[in-house]
């Protein structure tokens, strides 16, 4: 049986703000994410998540990106998700 977890690592709004991220949203099916939006902070939301121990995997599994639309607060992230590989 598979197992299926739902993360939400950020649903702030375009405007910048301190105690929220931009959107993304991590599906994860047995382990392996699939992430719907990119937007600014989402990267570090999932090494945070980790490292709180809500989920198993880790930033570099991060393969599978879903954009649902081009608006920065949507897309802006992703120069961190192209370069966490290099990084970690």
């Amino acid at each position: 049986m598979s197992r299926a977890q739902v993360v939400i690592l950020g649903s702030g709004t375009p405007n910048a703000e301190a105690d929220r991220v931009s959107a993304g949203v991590a599906v994860a099916v047995d382990d392996q994410p699939y992430l719907f939006d990119c937007g600014h902070g989402i990267v570090q939301r999932v090494v945070q998540a980790h490292e709180a121990g809500l989920i198993q995997w880790k930033s570099t599994n991060l393969t599978r990106l879903f954009v649902t639309h081009l608006h920065a607060d949507h897309s802006v992230g992703l120069p961190d998700l192209l370069f966490t590989p290099w990084i970690h």
